[in-house]
C-alpha cells in the first residue's frame, strides 16, 4: 500500500495521507485504511493529526488511541451511521468537507477557520463531544 486511502486524495492538495508517519502510527493508520476511508472528514482529520504527535504519546494515550480504532472498525454500517449520521449530515450541510490542505495539520486549520467564519465552530464541537460521550464507554 503506497499511497493515501481511496477517496481520501481530494481533501489533501499534494500529500500523501500517509506522509509524516512511520512505526505504528503508519501500520494503525494501514491496518484501519478502511475505516479511515468511512470516517467524516473532520474526524479523520483529527486523528491523522494525532496519528502524527504518536511520539510525545505515554503508553496510556497509544493505548487509548489503539482501542478507537479498534471499536471504530469493528462497527456495523447501521452502528457506524448512528454514531458519525449527524456529524455527516453537519459537514455536508456546512461545506466544510470541500475544505483542502496540504497536510492533517493544515487541513485542520483550514476547517475549523471555515467553521469559524460561518459562525459553526460551536456546533461542530457539539456534535463531536456527542460522538466522544458514545464511545467513551466503549474504549475505556
Amino acid at each position: 500500500m503506497n499511497g493515501p486511502a481511496t477517496g481520501l486524495m481530494s481533501m489533501f492538495s499534494s500529500t500523501d495521507l500517509y506522509a509524516g508517519l512511520s512505526g505504528e502510527p503508519l501500520s494503525l493508520s494501514r491496518k484501519y485504511q478502511s475505516l479511515f476511508t468511512r470516517l467524516p472528514r473532520t474526524f479523520l482529520v483529527s486523528n491523522l493529526v494525532e496519528l502524527r504527535k504518536w511520539l510525545a504519546f505515554f503508553e496510556p494515550e497509544k493505548a487509548y488511541f489503539r482501542e478507537l480504532l479498534k471499536q471504530l472498525s469493528e462497527f456495523s454500517a447501521p452502528e457506524f451511521g448512528e454514531i458519525f449520521g449527524s456529524l455527516e449530515s453537519f459537514e455536508a450541510r456546512t461545506a466544510c468537507d470541500k475544505v483542502s490542505g496540504d497536510s492533517p495539520e493544515e487541513l485542520q486549520d483550514r476547517m475549523l477557520a471555515f467553521l469559524q467564519r460561518q459562525g459553526q465552530y460551536s456546533h461542530w464541537r457539539a456534535e463531536i463531544e456527542k460522538i466522544f460521550e458514545r464511545l467513551e464507554p466503549l474504549v475505556e
